[in-house]
């Protein structure tokens, strides 16, 4: 009998999941004001079914800036997979994960092969998350199960830092 692996993380494996409103803005608006993720499209629940999220930055480009030149644009979008506790790919400019990286967040070398972060090509750059994709979707659903339970902590891990972010 076949193993169904819908679910694999449920509401216990979040039960560190809590609000974080006052702690995350953007464009000077807050979640109060329902305009950060749109209404009602914060729904952790969603997670339970993906093994990873593939971000697609506003920006992937980034912004050019007199003193530093390129930087990554890091929108609503990218903290979006931190709060709700996923694995994710970050189709944006050279140095986005990186940036996320610095910033202390975790975003799991260990699983993830972001080498397409360091490229300046945005072509090869996208060509580079498409193998991602496959590499991870070829992944068996049994080892998809034990890595994400194992993450759990990983995934709190994160979520506590943004939400302790003044």
């Amino acid at each position: 009998m076949k193993k169904n692996y819908d679910n694999i993380l449920d509401d216990n494996d979040f039960s560190w999941l809590r609000s974080c409103d006052k702690n995350i803005t953007c464009d000077s608006h807050d979640t109060n004001n329902e305009q950060l993720f749109g209404l009602d499209s914060l729904v952790p629940k969603h997670a339970f079914n993906t093994k990873f999220a593939l971000v697609n930055e506003t920006i992937p480009n980034g912004v050019m800036t007199r003193t530093t030149g390129d930087v990554p644009f890091l929108s609503e979008k990218s903290f979006k997979p931190i709060v709700t506790g996923q694995l994710f790919l970050i189709h944006g400019c050279k140095g986005t994960i990186s940036s996320l990286r610095e910033r202390g967040y975790d975003v799991f070398d260990d699983v993830i092969r972001h080498g397409y972060d360091d490229h300046e090509d945005p072509i090869m750059r996208c060509l580079m998350i498409c193998d991602e994709i496959k590499r991870l979707s070829s992944i068996p659903d049994h080892i998809w199960e034990d890595t994400l339970k194992s993450l759990v902590p990983r995934f709190e891990y994160n979520f506590n830092h943004i939400s302790n972010i003044k």
